[in-house]
């Protein structure tokens, strides 16, 4: 259990485990919480996440990766397609802002590569993915075919489950 008061109020912790039964730490699942209970805990993070009036959200970390703020450092080229989440709705692009979201991408290579794909299929046949036939040498080597189906359903880092908690109070 986590008792020091080093901690600040707002600070985000990933963690390993869970925390079961603490008031002063929150998970971090989008909840709405009233300001008049949590004071200190809204004059950090206020309407960042969602809510209006008395009552605001903590952040739902949930299934997303983490990205600091790049700061216009030029680290995150497409800082402006992020959006502001508001009551589970997007509302507008706003860029360089903590508790901002960013859609998923997949860049395309930099620089051309080949790959050497020993006994490509000559035939069009199904398996995790299909080339097209316009690439396949008749000896079956790779020339240049096209990935034309299969592949995952997204594209990831390898990765590890955490727990994301809010210091909620001391």
């Amino acid at each position: 259990m986590l008792t020091t008061d080093y901690f600040p109020i707002g600070g985000i912790l990933p963690f390993g485990s869970e925390i079961a039964n603490s008031k002063m730490w929150l998970p971090c699942e989008g909840q709405e919480l009233d300001k008049n209970i949590y004071p200190e805990l809204f004059d950090k993070i206020g309407h960042t996440y969602g809510g209006k009036d008395d009552l605001f959200k903590v952040p739902d970390y949930r299934g997303y990766f983490h990205r600091g703020v790049s700061g216009k450092t030029g680290k995150d080229p497409d800082s402006g397609t992020r959006r502001r989440i508001q009551n589970n709705e997007f509302s507008g692009i706003i860029d360089e802002l903590v508790g901002t979201i960013q859609d998923f991408a997949t860049k395309k290579p930099v620089k051309d590569f080949q790959g050497n794909v020993p006994h490509l299929p000559t035939a069009n046949i199904s398996v995790s993915g299909e080339t097209s036939l316009d690439g396949a040498a008749a000896d079956g080597n790779y020339t240049g075919a096209t990935c034309t189906s299969g592949g995952d359903a997204e594209t990831r880092p390898i990765n590890m489950n955490v727990n994301y908690y809010i210091k909620a109070r001391n």
